[in-house]
């Protein structure tokens, strides 16, 4: 369905930002219900943004919004999109952030170290690809873990990436126990959604490891 949004205005059907907020914050608190930890809504107006008809909204773990302390921080998706009309509220995947890109505007009038506060560091982000490599390969025929060194470990743009193996690889480096297929992770460092990157992936990257220099 096509919406004229200029008299759907002008007829008070479009959500305002406050309502929105509300909207969000009901999905989060609905949605989260079981969670180890209880999330709410940043209060700052960097974390909240309008981009054509979406809302846009981040979250995090209440202790961590009350003390910006990072080990209270929260892996995954945390951010919520609000439809302007509809008022239909989802999670936002990092694809949609990446290409959306909904604070934008915001971050150019923040501060660095305020938008560093929303930003996962790279010791965060390993955690969020060791447990989602642990939820994943649940079942494989190989154990797997991240490489330890330094050098399998790369920031790139809005990503952190990990290269991992079968841990009987990485205790004897036999290629008799290499997995293949990739053997990558890719974290967002503002979502922190965790995803497999291809060596195609990692090209168009533009090269991380710095593979092809």
């Amino acid at each position: 369905m096509l919406y004229d949004a200029s008299k759907l205005m002008r007829a008070g059907l479009m959500y305002t930002m406050e309502q929105a907020e509300r909207l969000a914050a009901d999905f989060l608190r609905q949605m989260s219900a079981g969670w180890d930890n209880e999330a709410t809504l940043f209060d700052e107006d960097e974390c909240k943004a309008k981009k054509g008809d979406f809302f846009y909204f981040a979250f995090q773990s209440v202790k961590y919004v009350a003390t910006r302390d990072s080990k209270y921080f929260l892996y995954g998706p945390c951010q919520i999109s609000v439809h302007s009309v509809t008022g239909e509220c989802r999670w936002l995947s990092v694809q949609e952030s990446h290409a959306v890109d909904p604070f934008s505007q915001r971050q150019r009038q923040a501060t660095r170290s305020d938008w560093a506060e929303l930003m996962y560091t790279q010791e965060q982000a390993e955690r969020l690809a060791s447990d989602f490599l642990r939820r994943e390969s649940a079942g494989w025929d190989n154990e797997v873990a991240l490489f330890e060194e330094d050098r399998h470990k790369a920031a790139k743009g809005d990503f952190f990436y990990f290269g991992f193996q079968s841990v009987k690889y990485l205790s004897t480096r036999d290629d008799e126990y290499l997995v293949y297929g990739p053997t990558c992770i890719a974290v967002h460092n503002v979502t922190g959604e965790c995803r497999y990157v291809s060596v195609q992936d990692l090209h168009a990257a533009g090269d991380p490891y710095n593979w092809w220099r």
